[in-house]
């Protein structure tokens, strides 16, 4: 009886260190996860930051494009080139 109950307390502590150790895994699992999710935030905040900047960039660029056509006359306005530069998309 003696050894049934030591083998009993046995499984049961093996099993309680394979629970501990799994959820050890999962703990590390999850903070892997946060750690990418923070990652791909940021990816995101910086591709927004790019889009602004090259809106803010296109602007200008027509600013300056629409004061040459306004120095020199609008007869370079007809040229294709500079009426898809002056198009902000």
């Amino acid at each position: 009886m003696l050894i049934i109950l030591i083998i009993i307390k046995i499984i049961i502590f093996i099993t309680q260190i394979m629970v501990f150790l799994i959820l050890i895994i999962l703990i590390i699992i999850k903070i892997i996860i946060f750690i990418t999710q923070i990652i791909i935030f940021l990816i995101l905040i910086l591709l927004i930051l790019i889009k602004i900047i090259i809106f803010i960039i296109k602007i200008i660029i027509s600013i300056i494009l629409i004061t040459i056509l306004n120095l020199y006359g609008t007869s370079f306005y007809n040229n294709n080139c500079f009426k898809k530069l002056l198009t902000i998309k």
